[in-house]
């Protein structure tokens, strides 16, 4: 029997669901508490620089539930046809042609410089892989009370816009790939994404984890233009790297190679499963995980990302880990997603670079990730 998970009137929430049967989580409410290591029912939010020192968040309801669930108990919200017509427009107007192809041309550039820094230091061997990405902003004025002194968005049309976009990215959404959101409406602000990204799941003993790295547009795949060894190099980068890691965390049991599937293009993934001999507190795998090869550079260098972050883009929450702590643990790295604040929604995109990386082929997977978002 469905539960009834009615977050309509809650200004706080968060969520996470994988595609098909396995659970996911929801926690929503008046108020969130914050601790500084896990807690039972507690959801994980923290920056890429993980510099949150409570990044542990618990508000007053906590269901676990598959997706399908979720979407049954949705509140049954009712749009007059005005409102609903006033939703479209608004998003046409958003992700209209006349404001994402300027938005691009003045990111590339930026990106371009983003892309030229690391390239060199992966030329002169400091790195091996590095994930440069684009930050694409589009304002929507019409979103706000301009009578309003302080321009806040209304608290009913925000959460009615919340609705609205968990349904739209629920139709999103696909095998291997991770439905995610968190609101909070005193600071205005909306992430919501479906993410291929997932890091790691921790069931009883069993611990699940993958590399997710190397991506080819279905296009050059047609054309017979695919890079198929910087692919490989940069796969096998991140592949490498995960196991490693979760080698000191637990027993390692077995592995295996898939790919994921998108209208535009295609993943290579790899699957692991640990087996935990000892107790696991999340905290310290989050840390040595993060950020993997596959959100990061590799090495590891945050001064490095620091330094780009100040030269370039604030990423904020793009690429930082996410998940809960229930009954199960499961976590996704943010992306495919976009952040909604007052005045604006942020998207950003990335990928992996390498020394056999060319910046033409790199921007056209950016570009096909962001219209994997916004269309």
């Amino acid at each position: 029997m469905t539960k009834n998970i009615d977050f309509i009137d809650s200004p706080y929430g968060f969520f996470l669901f994988p595609h098909g049967k396995t659970s996911g989580a929801i926690s929503f409410g008046n108020k969130i508490q914050e601790f500084d290591r896990q807690e039972q029912n507690t959801f994980y939010w923290n920056d890429y620089f993980l510099n949150h020192p409570k990044p542990w968040k618990k508000c007053e309801s906590f269901f676990e539930m598959p997706l399908s669930d979720f979407q049954q108990s949705l509140p049954q919200k009712k749009f007059t046809t005005s409102q609903k017509l006033a939703f479209h427009i608004k998003l046409k107007d958003i992700f209209s042609f006349e404001k994402i192809h300027p938005e691009t041309e003045k990111v590339f550039p930026i990106y371009k410089n983003m892309y030229e820094f690391y390239f060199q230091k992966i030329q002169n061997l400091e790195l091996k892989k590095a994930v440069p990405f684009g930050k694409f902003e589009f304002p929507y004025e019409s979103f706000n009370d301009l009578s309003n002194p302080v321009n806040l968005i209304p608290f009913e049309e925000f959460m009615n816009f919340i609705l609205r976009m968990i349904q739209l990215f629920i139709q999103k959404m696909r095998p291997d790939f991770y439905l995610y959101g968190h609101w909070n409406f005193a600071q205005q602000e909306f992430y919501i994404g479906c993410s291929p990204e997932f890091l790691f799941e921790k069931n009883k003993k069993d611990l699940y984890s993958c590399a997710i790295a190397g991506t080819f547009l279905k296009s050059e795949f047609a054309e017979k233009t695919v890079p198929f060894k910087k692919i490989r190099e940069e796969h096998e980068i991140t592949r490498d790297e995960i196991k490693k890691i979760l080698n000191q965390f637990a027993k390692f049991e077995k592995q295996n190679e898939i790919i994921v599937e998108h209208e535009l293009f295609t993943h290579l993934k790899t699957n692991f499963k640990f087996k935990l001999e000892n107790t696991l507190h999340i905290d310290d795998l989050i840390k040595k995980l993060h950020p993997s090869p596959a959100l990061g550079c590799f090495p590891k260098n945050k001064l490095l990302e620091q330094t780009a972050e100040r030269l370039f883009y604030s990423r904020q929450y793009y690429g930082a880990p996410f998940g809960f702590f229930g009954k199960k643990t499961l976590f996704i790295g943010l992306i495919r997603g976009i952040y909604l604040n007052q005045k604006k929604l942020i998207v950003y995109c990335g990928g992996g670079i390498t020394s056999q990386s060319q910046i033409q082929e790199e921007w056209k997977e950016i570009l096909a990730k962001l219209q994997s978002v916004i269309s």
